[in-house]
């Protein structure tokens, strides 16, 4: 991956908040592809949430607006009385985590196959 720790911890924000969980190496290496060929993270989190698993999965099953954007802010820990700089803090601390994460599960990986 030839994208920067930005960018990185940004793609992790937006499947995070999206799909309210983590992504695998392969999907975070083929999303940083895409990064890395030019395309912007807006256009990103719109593929994203053009795909069957969040437009069936998570908002399909919502009837409401509301109810899709309370979903929205859940995943991306919107509440009422949010500091958006702690917000952003929080953020990129469980990316940073879930970052620290991906080298010792390749290596695991590795391991397997030997």
């Amino acid at each position: 991956m030839a994208i920067t720790n930005k960018q990185q911890t940004q793609i992790l924000k937006i499947v995070i908040g999206l799909f309210n969980g983590g992504i695998g190496t392969s999907n975070l290496t083929a999303l940083a592809t895409l990064v890395d060929n030019g395309m912007t993270m807006s256009d990103l989190s719109d593929q994203l949430a053009r795909i069957p698993l969040f437009t069936d999965n998570i908002m399909g099953v919502k009837v409401t607006i509301q109810s899709q954007v309370i979903v929205m802010m859940n995943h991306f820990g919107v509440v009422a009385d949010s500091d958006p700089e702690l917000e952003d803090l929080e953020c990129a601390n469980k990316a940073k985590a879930l970052l620290a994460a991906v080298e010792p599960a390749r290596r695991m990986s590795r391991a397997k196959q030997s």
